[in-house]
């Protein structure tokens, strides 16, 4: 049997993704759980719910991913996974690449604190920008409104000399970046060894 991952909402941190849904199915929209009757969901739906225009930007989090929904294509409700949304009434589509996968956002900025809550990451990992990574403050803001969109990725922390924990800490845990993955391919046995000695 597929196991699903508990998705956290960024707004509501009570909600853990993992809370029963009820019998007749509930969705959680901007942290508010909405009771719904089954079937087809479509963004309109979801923004309309919290009250938005039916032209907002809603994306999706699931599966430690930010993903715009599709305002044409509609999802069947599925009660085995939770279904956490986010609505901008006023937003825009933005991008960003979070250990090489591609979220989508509705608003200019993120916040670390949003990014670690949707990917499921614990304190000890460490966000780094860029291809020069540099370390992201817990209390960060992402700027989504460049010409680029910022790349991130995660590092496990380090205290002391070593490495905090001993698990995984989330489905974005220890990835590499482009650039030390191809230095490290890229690099002959023997040269990584005399650089060592």
């Amino acid at each position: 049997m597929k196991q699903f991952e508990c998705l956290s909402d960024p707004v509501d941190a009570t909600f853990d993704g993992c809370s029963p849904m009820n019998t007749a199915g509930e969705i959680v929209v901007n942290g508010r759980r909405i009771a719904i009757d089954g079937g087809a969901l479509d963004a309109e739906t979801v923004a309309m719910l919290v009250g938005h225009r039916s032209d907002s930007v809603v994306i999706s989090l699931r599966f430690g991913l930010a993903r715009h929904f599709d305002p044409v294509d509609p999802i069947n409700f599925e009660r085995k996974t939770p279904m956490v949304f986010r609505t901008f009434p006023d937003g825009a589509l933005f991008s960003l690449l979070v250990s090489n996968t591609r979220w989508d956002w509705g608003s200019p900025t993120i916040s670390v604190e949003e990014v670690r809550a949707i990917a499921g990451l614990d304190r000890q990992s460490v966000l780094v920008l860029g291809d020069l990574e540099q370390r992201l403050a817990d209390d960060a803001m992402i700027d989504l409104a460049a010409l680029a969109a910022p790349m991130l990725n995660v590092r496990p922390g380090i205290s002391q000399g070593r490495q905090h924990g001993g698990g995984e800490a989330g489905p974005l845990h220890l990835l590499e970046s482009d650039r030390t993955a191809a230095a490290r391919i890229g690099t002959p046995a023997n040269a990584r060894e005399s650089r060592v000695n």
